[in-house]
């Protein structure tokens, strides 16, 4: 009489449901990246629109508060633009300049995950998406 465990794996065998989980986790992969790229369009294509907004805002603070945040509200825009910048780095490809490419090139550090070498759309296994019990 078979266990629990493997009738359980017989039904997932046969409803294929790794593949399709696989299949599920690159369709998901797909949409995320095409979603941080736009983001990343918009960042770029809107950055001083940004600062704009950033310095009305911080001025209708200061005087409204007669300067009595102008420090936080400064730090806060810093991180704000600095935000924007970096999303702006996630735009795709065909848009970055050649800095961009150039420190895209670049040696990974130490310790950073080698650039993978299988096609985009190449399924992985539902696997190496999880962690390890």
């Amino acid at each position: 009489m078979p266990t629990i465990t493997e009738t359980l794996k017989t039904k997932l065998d046969e409803l294929k449901l790794e593949r399709r989980i696989d299949e599920l986790t690159v369709a998901t992969e797909k949409v995320v990246k095409r979603a941080i790229e736009h983001a990343g369009e918009l960042a770029h294509d809107n950055r001083d629109k940004v600062a704009t907004l950033l310095d009305k805002a911080g001025t209708a603070i200061d005087q409204r508060t007669e300067g009595k945040y102008h420090d936080t509200v400064g730090k806060v825009r810093a991180q704000v633009v600095t935000g924007v910048d970096k999303l702006a780095t996630k735009r795709p490809a065909k848009h970055h300049t050649p800095f961009d490419t150039a420190e895209s090139e670049s040696p990974a550090a130490p310790g950073a995950a080698e650039p993978s070498t299988t096609p985009q759309d190449a399924p992985t296994s539902w696997a190496s998406h999880t962690d390890q019990a």
